[in-house]
């Protein structure tokens, strides 16, 4: 870490509390039939906005990192659908499920969807997302940040 620091390369910190279901092989004969377990993420807002104003490339180290920064564009996007009633939505309303990220709309970009998800935070007074996610990522999954 101190020679990414003495590079200019800044890190931020996400949590994903990750229990045994992390580890259970797939015995389903499709991915489709798999059920992913469901786990805890913790995010700040200094994150959410970190994400917003960096311009470079994001690197997400681990893949417990990579799905909790991946469920935030997806929250973002859950709060981009629910347009100006940003206030009155629920944290379960906007918690990723295993599919989520295949059925919802394709179109917006990482600014827009970690916005919006910056304005749910502060139309709610959350200074923390704390929420489940089930974010299955399979071939074919396209990284959004």
């Amino acid at each position: 870490l101190h020679s990414l620091t003495a590079k200019a390369i800044t890190q931020q910190y996400v949590t994903l509390h990750v229990g045994a279901g992390t580890f259970k092989p797939v015995k389903a004969e499709t991915m489709a039939e798999h059920e992913m377990h469901a786990e805890y993420i913790d995010v700040n807002q200094a994150f959410i906005e970190a994400v917003i104003s960096h311009e470079h490339p994001i690197v997400a180290v681990g893949t417990t990192s990579l799905r909790t920064i991946e469920t935030l564009y997806w929250m973002g996007v859950k709060c981009l659908e629910f347009g100006s009633y940003l206030n009155s939505i629920a944290i379960e309303q906007i918690s990723i499920a295993q599919w989520d990220a295949y059925e919802l709309p394709q179109h917006y970009s990482k600014q827009e969807a970690f916005t919006a998800l910056l304005h749910w935070m502060q139309a709610t007074n959350n200074q923390r997302v704390l929420t489940k996610t089930q974010i299955i990522i399979a071939p074919g999954y396209r990284l959004r940040v």
